[in-house]
């Protein structure tokens, strides 16, 4: 199976459309930010893959605002870009994302539990990312605006 990954392009529409404005950031430290999606060795593990995204984003805060939101929305949409989703309403996303976003054993653990199948936006084989992005920040609305509001607290 062919892994689907998001570009930089990608998390940077993720973090526009969670800010709402265009936020400052380091090229470099996005970039290395958004390549935690991948694992060393054979990337087939989404899990894992996703944990290491998760707590590798938050570790380098490429955004001025919005890394804790823009990583949970990437790793649900790069989980449903590959066939996954995660089971998990809206009301208690901020608290079960936020309790895991500085210990990668305890997100993948976290992460594996709720994982299930999902092919909602795969069309031919493809995934529509903008697609999957929108009904991503549609439906964790009240989470991702509680994640951005934290870090803009704590900033």
């Amino acid at each position: 199976m062919a892994m689907n990954y998001l570009t930089v392009q990608d998390v940077l529409f993720l973090n526009l459309k969670l800010t709402g404005s265009p936020q400052a950031f380091e090229y470099e430290r996005l970039e290395e930010a958004t390549f935690y999606q991948y694992a060393p060795g054979q990337s087939t593990d989404l899990a894992k893959q996703c944990a290491r995204f998760l707590t590798g984003f938050v570790k380098m805060r490429p955004f001025e605002s919005g890394n804790e939101a823009t990583a949970f929305a990437g790793l649900v949409v790069f989980l449903e870009a590959n066939g996954k989703s995660l089971q998990l309403s809206d009301d208690e996303a901020a608290g079960w994302v936020a309790a895991l976003l500085n210990v990668r054993d305890l997100a993948e653990e976290a992460i594996k539990e709720r994982l299930v199948d999902s092919h909602a936006h795969i069309e031919h084989g493809v995934p529509g990312l903008e697609k999957i992005s929108e009904s991503v920040v549609s439906r964790f609305a009240n989470s991702l605006s509680e994640l951005a509001r934290t870090q803009a607290a704590a900033s």
